[in-house]
């Protein structure tokens, strides 16, 4: 989703409160009550919801927010897409192959980061500040974790299944198929990738960079629109290896995903 000018404003206003006059009559006599609104509460508030909404789309789980702030800076961006797919290798790594480890180590470096390296930096280089003084919530780890550990078990469920020479071990390939593409469109429509505090800081304070912010989340998206095509090309590589006359253990004995 792109970043418009009308949200941006709404982000620097965001930061500041506002007081309105409340006038009430006591007693025939006028008085004058001067109420104080934190508009970052407000926001607050509204964030926690969000984050909810976006964990209510896969778990029932209650979403767990952190005041834990890091020394050098909240990125907006979370690392974690960096590694989303060697992860999901190494999760496949630690199920026991029969001889399958060499060839698996193979496809990790085999395996391209579909981002490119402008991204990357952004991903890696994108930070806001607060100070000590200022209330900051991360919500987007726990969210993002969740999501990507779901995503990760699916991924890995696909592999094991499309690779498998077994009808038993194929079973149900098309419904892991579903259930890869709902995990990976949540994460899209709820931008679960991006921590909305950290953001509209870095927005308020970097307004020339819209841009930059918009390319970069666009990239995101459609690397995880089209992650199964990604694991697609991963899994006729391990096809290979099969038809070198090797197998994998999940063969004999798929575990349930």
């Amino acid at each position: 989703m792109f970043i418009t000018s009308a949200r941006l404003l709404w982000s620097i206003v965001g930061v500041f409160g506002f007081i309105f006059s409340i006038y009430s009559v006591n007693k025939g006599q006028r008085s004058e009550h001067r109420t104080c609104v934190d508009f970052d509460s407000v926001k607050l508030q509204q964030l926690k919801k969000s984050a909810q909404d976006a964990l209510n789309a896969i778990s029932s789980q209650n979403v767990i927010c952190s005041g834990e702030r890091a020394k050098q800076g909240q990125h907006v961006f979370n690392k974690g897409i960096l590694r989303f797919h060697y992860n999901v290798l190494d999760d496949l790594l630690k199920i026991d192959t029969v001889g399958g480890h060499e060839h698996l180590d193979s496809l990790m470096r085999d395996l391209v980061n579909p981002l490119d390296q402008t991204v990357q930096e952004t991903i890696r280089n994108t930070k806001a500040y607060f100070s000590a003084e200022e209330i900051y919530v991360d919500c987007n780890a726990d969210v993002f974790g969740k999501y990507v550990s779901k995503l990760r078990a699916k991924l890995v469920a696909y592999l094991m299944a499309d690779t498998s020479v077994t009808i038993y071990g194929r079973y149900g390939i098309q419904q892991i198929r579903r259930e890869v593409h709902h995990i990976a469109t949540r994460m899209v429509n709820h931008e679960v990738y991006v921590d909305p505090m950290a953001r509209d800081r870095w927005l308020s304070e970097n307004p020339g960079r819209v841009k930059k912010y918009n390319q970069a989340t666009c990239a995101i998206a459609i690397m995880f629109r089209n992650i199964l095509q990604d694991f697609k090309k991963v899994s006729d590589k391990m096809k290979v290896f099969r038809s070198r006359g090797n197998k994998w253990i999940w063969d004999e004995d798929i575990s349930d995903l």
